[in-house]
């Protein structure tokens, strides 16, 4: 026994002392491996492949753990729905059809992921055509926080998708810095014309700079952030020169001050067509002061300036079809009044041939 017990102090011993000559050994490759990486990581330019765009540049930030970027799923094949929805729907119950009774077992309006698998982080996008990266058209970021180092690879690949249009971040933590990279985004990405940033409460409420007058974006929701009246008067301040055809302010803290004041540049704004409020804390006052731009008012001579400036611009540069987006058609201004229904006259050399009325 005594013996024995000599023998095995030795042992112990050898190993003890073994044991930091192998980490010590690991930890010099691993430092090695990363110097040579940082060497052979240079300037990378982006060619339109979202993905590879995407992993390239996470991976010369050093993110820590760069996001999957994935299809966003759709119920039916997308090769299909060029077809109709008649052939579209024959060619998937055939698909199921000819599957094994394995398969056919297997949900096919939904996908079913692990409990640690659902909540890691993913960048979900939409294409035109099926696996072509350079066709992607719309960006989905849903549950995990977008830092200004992301919201930079975001830019530099959104730079060069010329078929992007909707740009979807949904409780993604928006900070002022980030929300301030956006705005500078949006004039160099003309495509794009639905901004969604639900669920993102912000204290500085830079919401404004989403809509200035070189912005492209059409359809703005900002519901559930959190707006109070401050944040509500400098949207209204950038609206009477926007191109917004729909504004979503649902579940914030808007009342009757900061309505006045989107009233208020309603009175020269030709282009939006839709605002929502709902559950906010709007009372009779501030209803009031949109009733009277929806009836018939008088502008006074700075505002009729501001129509006319705007007027001339948007014959310039013009904006959407009113026809296909329902936008309220120019009318010509005048320091009486302005109606809510707009008539639109067409003459047929001297006699009056026809007369449309379009309400609101």
């Amino acid at each position: 026994m005594g013996a024995g017990k000599k023998n095995e102090k030795p042992t112990v011993a050898v190993k003890l002392q073994s044991q930091p000559t192998s980490v010590s050994a690991v930890t010099d490759e691993q430092t090695a491996d990363i110097t040579e990486e940082k060497e052979i990581l240079g300037p990378y330019t982006c060619t339109g492949q979202f993905h590879n765009d995407f992993y390239q540049l996470c991976r010369r930030l050093q993110l820590p753990r760069i996001p999957v970027v994935e299809a966003r799923h759709q119920t039916l094949p997308p090769e299909a729905e060029s077809k109709g929805r008649d052939a579209t729907a024959a060619s998937y119950d055939k698909s199921v059809s000819d599957t094994t009774e394995e398969q056919a077992d297997t949900p096919k309006t939904f996908i079913t992921r692990g409990y640690f698998e659902y909540f890691k982080p993913r960048v979900q996008v939409v294409t035109n055509v099926l696996d072509k990266q350079e066709t992607v058209t719309e960006i989905y970021i849903r549950g995990w926080k977008v830092s200004i180092d992301m919201m930079e690879v975001l830019k530099q690949c959104c730079l060069v998708l010329n078929n992007l249009n909707t740009i979807n971040l949904w409780n993604t933590g928006l900070s002022a810095d980030v929300v301030e990279l956006l705005a500078q985004l949006l004039p160099q990405c003309p495509s794009v014309r639905s901004i969604v940033l639900d669920g993102n409460p912000n204290k500085d409420q830079f919401w404004h700079k989403l809509i200035a007058t070189d912005s492209p974006v059409h359809n703005l929701s900002l519901r559930f952030n959190g707006i109070t009246d401050a944040g509500a008067c400098k949207i209204g301040e950038n609206l009477a020169e926007c191109q917004l055809v729909s504004l979503d302010l649902t579940g914030n803290q808007v009342g009757d001050l900061g309505v006045k004041n989107i009233a208020k540049s309603l009175r020269v704004n030709r282009t939006l067509g839709v605002l929502c409020l709902a559950s906010n804390q709007v009372r009779d006052v501030g209803v009031k002061h949109l009733a009277e731009v929806l009836a018939e008012f008088p502008l006074d001579h700075g505002e009729v300036v501001q129509r006319r400036r705007l007027l001339s611009h948007n014959r310039t540069t013009p904006l959407l079809n009113t026809s296909s987006h329902g936008l309220r058609p120019e009318s010509r201004d005048g320091h009486h009044s302005v109606k809510s229904s707009t008539s639109v006259m067409a003459k047929k050399g001297d006699k009056l041939s026809k007369k449309k009325v379009i309400n609101r």
